[in-house]
């Protein structure tokens, strides 16, 4: 005897087995990548005063809300050399913003990345001058 499977139990067992191993969808708003508004120039040996948005702790699934992040730690990584030259933590806000100041190296030339420090965000490119 042939067994035939009908579309919408197929339908009901694949949401079922989604829905309880936790993949299901959420409705709920997902987190914002960090961001920050950044200068294009930053003069060697002066402070980079950098605005970050959106640090946000997302829960792993649906049942929770984002938290704000406690602290975030920036630092300036050299494009050419790859070496971080300067690095600073900050607490973040309730609603999710930080104001860095990060002190730039007065011995810095060339571009430098600004990203956090578990290497998860890059918040973009500076250029070192020299005045």
């Amino acid at each position: 005897m042939r067994m035939t499977v009908k579309p919408a139990m197929t339908l009901l067992v694949v949401c079922a087995m989604f829905a309880l191993s936790g993949c299901a969808y959420c409705s709920k708003i997902s987190c914002a990548a960090p961001h920050a508004k950044l200068p294009e120039t930053v003069s060697a040996g002066e402070t980079l005063t950098i605005e970050a948005e959106d640090l946000w702790v997302c829960p792993d699934t649906c049942g929770g809300s984002p938290e704000p992040m406690i602290h975030v730690t920036v630092e300036a990584m050299g494009v050419d050399s790859g070496k971080v030259v300067a690095t600073t933590t900050v607490p973040v806000n309730d609603d999710a913003t930080a104001n860095v100041a990060l002190r730039i190296p007065a011995n810095i030339d060339g571009s430098l990345v600004i990203r956090t420090s578990d290497e998860v965000y890059e918040f973009g490119t500076v250029t070192v001058v020299r005045d």
